[in-house]
């Protein structure tokens, strides 16, 4: 065949095929990745290094982040945060002097962002008042929050602890007010300002890890999670040191339960059993970097029930792994 009539023919072909619909364009069969309003919040306080870092990725993703969170470390004040109708004025600086003395105002701002704001008062506090007045009208009026995201708080937050813990307990008070919400926690108690140099390479992983799981539930569509349901996220350490879980492929994300349970209620089906591994024994495991996660609810706050489970497991299955038997040392 003479070469102009063989290239007549292909392109006759690549037409044909282009016009019966054969191939797609990109463009066509890939759908956006949806942006989310999230509200940011923490116990640590509004200038802590992993909540900014978190902030950081969040809005890389597209995100509209609104951060609203203590001026200071209110770190474990759970349930006993008095959730005042109007926080008292603050006359000290904010830690790290994050903010100036006497400013003779409850709440304050970051002089070059608005979507950065400290409260004179508790996580749970925060969340409130952030959901309720700051966050709406940074991103106007009628918008309310799709999603709540705690942490990383520095420190686990794991099992009964959860009732104790501001940073669970302000992503359970969003979930109360049916919000979907994620509490992250970190096995590192180093606390670093938000503008520590060099920033420690730990402190990105965290943060790259907590946006990971929060993009993966945005991805499973709305509603994030089901009705008063929010979810428990515990990393190890990432010890840099000792070269141990120093990179985000190093960890890997199980699905657990908060605590043992005496009720016969099985859990969801996952990985061969009706048993979900208890997330204290899962993140403190010396033979692996295993994250993990754990969906709660208001109605039952250490363990959701099989549905809710479900669902959850649904949207993060694709990241997901099996707990393997713990190696001797």
């Amino acid at each position: 065949m003479k070469p102009f009539f063989a290239t007549a023919i292909a392109f006759w072909t690549l037409n044909f095929a282009e016009g019966i619909g054969f191939f797609r364009k990109t463009q066509d069969t890939v759908k956006p990745p949806e942006r989310a309003y999230i509200l940011q919040s923490n116990d640590d306080g509004w200038a802590e290094l992993n909540i900014r870092l978190l902030n950081d990725a969040l809005i890389a993703k597209g995100h509209h982040v609104f951060l609203c969170a203590p001026a200071e470390d209110k770190s474990g004040w759970g349930p006993k945060d008095p959730i005042w109708p109007e926080p008292p004025i603050r006359s000290k600086p904010c830690h790290y002097n994050s903010c100036p003395a006497d400013t003779g105002e409850n709440h304050g701002f970051n002089e070059t962002r608005s979507d950065l704001c400290w409260v004179n008062s508790y996580a749970r506090s925060a969340v409130r008042i952030g959901l309720r007045t700051y966050a709406k009208r940074h991103w106007g009026e009628d918008r309310w929050a799709d999603l709540v995201v705690t942490g990383p708080n520095v420190g686990t937050n794991l099992g009964h602890v959860v009732q104790w813990s501001s940073t669970c307990q302000a992503a359970i008070f969003a979930a109360a007010q049916d919000i979907p919400a994620i509490a992250f926690s970190v096995a590192d108690n180093q606390h670093h300002a938000w503008n520590v140099q060099p920033v420690p390479e730990a402190n990105r992983v965290y943060a790259e890890l907590a946006a990971m799981i929060t993009q993966k539930i945005i991805d499973g569509g709305k509603p994030y999670l089901r009705y008063q349901v929010f979810v428990n996220v515990n990393f190890p350490k990432s010890d840099t040191k000792n070269n141990r879980c120093t990179k985000v492929s190093d960890f890997k994300f199980i699905f657990t339960r908060m605590e043992e349970t005496e009720k016969k209620k099985p859990d969801v089906a996952w990985c061969g059993t009706r048993k979900l591994p208890v997330e204290k024994h899962v993140v403190h495991r010396q033979d692996g970097c295993f994250v993990s996660i754990t969906p709660g609810s208001i109605g039952s706050r250490t363990m959701g029930d099989t549905g809710n489970q479900k669902d959850v497991l649904n949207r993060l299955k694709s990241i997901l792994s099996c707990l393997p038997p713990e190696k001797s040392s």
